[in-house]
């Protein structure tokens, strides 16, 4: 499944998935902003 960056956060909030492969032409700032910080936050309070 695609997810893009802008939507990775509301993907998120439906429940974490076992496995992410991320990657993109983006700078790696503009996804490290938009995704990744989501992403480390939710798993963080999940505890992972």
């Amino acid at each position: 499944m695609r997810v893009y960056p802008e939507q990775f956060a509301d993907h998120l909030k439906a429940g974490l998935k076992p496995c992410y492969l991320v990657f993109s032409d983006e700078l790696l700032r503009n996804l490290q902003e938009q995704a990744i910080s989501p992403a480390t936050h939710r798993l963080n309070q999940a505890k992972f």
